[in-house]
């Protein structure tokens, strides 16, 4: 018993710290919070997309982009040159950032009109375009 008063203070000192942190970290939170059912989708159902396979190999297949060869069209129908290593990752045709989708808008919107979200309080996102759906021009 004789410790307690001592620790009291101390977790008096290490609540209010801790209260304040979590008030400067709402700001973050508020942004991410949207983002979690599409997060939590995506981690529960990758493992599935990729178990399924036919004579080809897994259903759910992926090209990586490295942007290693350059095109040279000539008489024969063209070839691909490797390029340097230095110059991979510079072509003009390679681009990020081209898409600010709100959250939820990585599907087709349901018939409730509840996604993309899109909302104007705490929870806004003025980074995001609620137009950017599947199907429609980015």
């Amino acid at each position: 018993m004789r410790d307690l008063p001592p620790l009291a203070k101390v977790t008096r000192r290490s609540l209010r710290s801790s209260r304040q942190a979590l008030k400067d970290s709402l700001p973050m939170f508020s942004f991410a919070r949207p983002y979690v059912p599409d997060l939590t989708a995506w981690l529960r159902s990758f493992g599935g997309a990729m178990a399924t396979y036919d004579a080809n190999g897994h259903y759910a297949r992926a090209m990586p982009m490295f942007d290693a060869f350059h095109f040279v069209d000539d008489a024969e129908g063209g070839h691909l040159d490797p390029k340097s290593p230095a110059a991979r990752g510079a072509s003009p045709y390679l681009s990020t950032g081209n898409l600010r989708r709100c959250p939820g808008a990585a599907a087709r919107s349901p018939s409730d009109g509840s996604a993309p979200f899109v909302d104007s309080g705490e929870l806004a996102n003025p980074d995001c375009d609620p137009s950017q759906t599947p199907g429609a021009t980015p």
